[in-house]
Formats: structure tokens, C-alpha cells, sequence
């Protein structure tokens, strides 16, 4: 194995909670139940793909999910999901780039990009970054997983890529790399050592 991709948001981001909090709905639903109606929202699609702005996003995901907040609250906490990097996880990267290529192909936004590069100093910790709302690839759209591969000039044989969304890793695998599922960094650190990738 040459080459490790990673999902940012739950596999090295701390997340503040589910996509679709509880007091945003009139129904509560489960946190599996609110990624998959986020990850199959063609609104979350085009707003992740770059092709509607913010401000729109906000007013149809509202619409289109039923959601009891105001648009100027949504704004508010959906910009502030993104809470930061696991502890350790800055140091687990630093060591893993040592010894192997390092690339995130994460679904993410105009509203939460440039914290994650910027201001957290990811572009840093990685040599590659491909993000859905700068790339036009929505995970688990096997298309963007061969964008990543083609970029980083890496037969996907020799790619490991990691995501706490079991529907994103059966993406990857039908896109030719090896792919598990791992939550939170102790998750992370387990699947490195299963494929003897040390860091």
C-alpha cells in the first residue's frame, strides 16, 4: 500500500452530532437514518458539488427536509459542525506522511472548506485534497474515486481509504481500492494496523 485517502468528518473531524440535529425536526430520526437521508438529498448533492450557493442550499434543505429553525440559525450551527480534529490525529498524519502518500476526498462545502484547509491547517498535513464542492464528485459516486486515483497518479490497487460511511467505502471498493469502515480514530488506528500501515 503506497497511498492512504480519507473522509475527513467523523474519521479524523470531530462532528457536532448527525447532520439533521433532533431540534431541528418535528420527528427525531436515528443518526443512520439522518446521514442517509442527508447523503441521498439531491439538494446536499448540488450544494457539494459546487453547483448551488449557500444561501440557496440553506432555504431548500430547510424546504426539502422540513426543518424547524430559521434560515439564519441553520446557517449558524451547520457552519460550526465541523468542530475539529480528533485528538491525535494531527500527529497520527504527521507520522503516516513519513512513509506514504496522504490525500482526503471528503463531501464538503463552501461553508466548511476553507476552516478545514485554512484555518485548521489540513492542506498542510496532506499531499492531496480533493473536495466534492471543488472536484463536482459526490461520494459515493464511484467517478470520484477514479478522479482521486488519476490526480495522485496511483493505480487503486495500492489505495487504502478510510470512511465512517459504510455506503462510501462499497464506493470506493467498486471503484477498484481497498476501503473500510472506521469511526473515530481509535477505528482509524486499527485498520492502519490491519494493513500493516504504521504511523
Amino acid at each position: 500500500m503506497t497511498t492512504l485517502l480519507f473522509d475527513l468528518g467523523g474519521v479524523l473531524i470531530e462532528l457536532d452530532g448527525s447532520p439533521l440535529k433532533d431540534h431541528w425536526l418535528e420527528t427525531p430520526v436515528s443518526y443512520a437514518d439522518a446521514w442517509l437521508r442527508w447523503g441521498q438529498s439531491p439538494v446536499v448533492k448540488a450544494f457539494e458539488t459546487g453547483n448551488m450557493p449557500a444561501d440557496k442550499f440553506v432555504e431548500r434543505i430547510i424546504a426539502e427536509q422540513g426543518l424547524l429553525i430559521s434560515a439564519e440559525q441553520f446557517k449558524q450551527e451547520f457552519t460550526r459542525w465541523p468542530k475539529g480534529l480528533f485528538a491525535g490525529a494531527r500527529e497520527l498524519l504527521v507520522n503516516l506522511r513519513k512513509d506514504y502518500t496522504l490525500g482526503f476526498y471528503s463531501n464538503t462545502n463552501e461553508l466548511h472548506l476553507p476552516w478545514l484547509t485554512k484555518d485548521l491547517g489540513l492542506e498542510s498535513l496532506f499531499d492531496y485534497c480533493f473536495a466534492s464542492y471543488e472536484i463536482g464528485y459526490f461520494k459515493p459516486d464511484t467517478q470520484g474515486f477514479a478522479y482521486a486515483a488519476d490526480k495522485m497518479g496511483v493505480d487503486p490497487r495500492n489505495i487504502l481509504f478510510i470512511d465512517d460511511n459504510m455506503i462510501n467505502v462499497e464506493g470506493a471498493r467498486k471503484a477498484g481500492l481497498h476501503a473500510e469502515k472506521a469511526f473515530e480514530l481509535e477505528e482509524v488506528k486499527a485498520v492502519l494496523h490491519k494493513y500493516g500501515c504504521t504511523g
